[in-house]
């Protein structure tokens, strides 16, 4: 998609595609919470906001913010796109920085949480004991993204606009290629990352939310090499 081609699109729809900014945190971290569990609230199964939010938002915000979009509607936030360039660096934040944090703050009674905190607990660690949580493909495909818009706001393209952007970004940094998570409860996932060049590359079942989601549901993995693309782009910078 050409950066007139986004104009046009963004106008048509009256959405501004734009880089995060730190005003931006919260309304960032109010979206992660609430679209959560696969696109609803997760209100009614954790509900400590600020803990969901700090675990999810926090590399994405106060680490590498140059690499998130958020897409903004008659003045408001309506959606983002959040990711890095280099998995394993946000994978060593996580576990090193964020994670500790979190701990500590938990132990010190800094979050308020309830039964459902536990009971969410308990299911993640379910899923761990039966090696659900699996590997990404991070070797040829570094980069991840992460993507959500509320209610009202899907279905419209703002989420192609999102993606466009990023990738855009994502080429002009070198990075070689990106991956992503989804599941089969999200229908519109397959044909929509297929549309932008992914493949699936890895399914799994995944156990973690049975009886909450109304159906058995596996994880997909997909990726993109941007090698071609990057390749493609500098031969026709150079004529």
């Amino acid at each position: 998609m050409s950066r007139g081609q986004m104009q046009e699109a963004m106008q048509a729809l009256g959405v501004l595609i734009r880089k995060y900014v730190p005003d931006d945190r919260a309304a960032v971290r109010s979206i992660c919470y609430e679209t959560g569990l696969m696109g609803d609230s997760m209100e009614p199964y954790f509900g400590c906001r600020d803990l969901f939010a700090d675990y999810w938002m926090n590399y994405y915000t106060d680490f590498e913010p140059e690499s998130a979009f958020v897409a903004e509607a008659d003045g408001a936030v309506v959606g983002y796109l959040v990711g890095c360039k280099t998995t394993t660096v946000q994978q060593e934040v996580q576990s090193t920085v964020i994670i500790p944090r979190i701990r500590r703050k938990l132990f010190t009674l800094g979050y308020k949480i309830d039964m459902r905190f536990f009971r969410f607990m308990y299911r993640y660690l379910r899923s761990g004991w039966r090696h659900e949580f699996i590997e990404e493909p991070i070797t040829d495909y570094p980069a991840h993204l992460h993507m959500n818009l509320i209610k009202g706001y899907r279905s419209m393209g703002i989420g192609s606009l999102l993606i466009a952007a990023y990738l855009e970004y994502l080429k002009s940094n070198s990075v070689s290629g990106i991956h992503l998570g989804t599941t089969t409860y999200n229908k519109l996932a397959v044909p929509f990352y297929k549309k932008w060049g992914f493949r699936l590359v890895s399914r799994h079942p995944f156990t973690m939310y049975d009886g909450i989601i109304p159906e058995k549901i596996d994880v997909l993995f997909f990726v993109r090499d941007l090698t071609e693309a990057i390749q493609t782009e500098g031969k026709e910078t150079e004529s």
